[in-house]
């Protein structure tokens, strides 16, 4: 049985050479059946071609640290409701409640996850300054204000250029591909005794490499 992963965590540069890897293996193992995994290669076709023509590594960069700060500010919220001094917790229940009342965006075509993550800001600077700070939640509200301000930023640099549009398609297929891994996954769990038993077998040991890169940046995801 394979270890149970998702792309989520992972860079681009991980995402695409890890994807290469499971492509090689379905070559050999479903040499005569990709219909199999038509769609999930597909998507990862058009990833590669989406990211192959987005050389903007500063606004791909600028990108995943807004992404990452949303992220780090999900985990800590979880664990600080549960802090034994009941002013911090209560105080963060209160942040945590106006958090969760946004989906994640972090998978979402840029316009949706920009625009949630300016709402989501303005009803965090709506709670008192003294919860904010009570929750211990302040500092990564300015992180993740600072950060979509950052992105915000170069991306309307981008589009006064003309060269945001790589940006935006290539963000659209990693969450194409991103889906249609889990989905593919899926299948493969539930048949791999059967078409994809091979294919299980090495699954693990290239997992190993970008969940090793994954852990050590401290990725976590609700």
């Amino acid at each position: 049985m394979a270890n149970s992963f998702n792309l989520d965590s992972l860079n681009h540069n991980e995402v695409h050479d890890y994807l290469a890897e499971i492509t090689k293996q379905l070559d050999s193992v479903l040499p005569k059946g990709k219909e199999e995994a038509k769609s999930f290669l597909d998507a990862v076709e058009k990833f590669d071609n989406a990211w192959d023509k987005t050389k903007d590594d500063e606004l791909i960069a600028l990108d995943a640290a807004a992404d990452m700060a949303w992220v780090d500010f999900n985990a800590f919220l979880i664990g600080v409701v549960n802090y034994p001094d009941n002013n911090i917790s209560g105080a963060a229940a209160e942040i945590k409640d106006t958090f969760d009342e946004f989906e994640d965006p972090t998978e979402l075509p840029y316009e949706q996850e920009y625009q949630i993550l300016a709402n989501l800001i303005v009803k965090l600077d709506a709670i008192s300054e003294a919860i904010r700070k009570e929750s211990l939640c302040q500092p990564f509200i300015d992180q993740l204000k600072q950060r979509c301000d950052a992105f915000n930023k170069l991306f309307r640099e981008r589009q006064l250029a003309g060269t945001e549009g790589d940006f935006i398609r290539a963000k659209e297929a990693r969450a194409e591909v991103n889906r249609e891994y889990s989905q593919f996954m899926e299948k493969v769990y539930r048949n791999s005794n059967e078409t994809y038993g091979d294919f299980t077998s090495s699954l693990n040991d290239l997992i190993s490499k970008p969940l090793s890169g994954a852990k050590s940046r401290r990725a976590v995801k609700d």
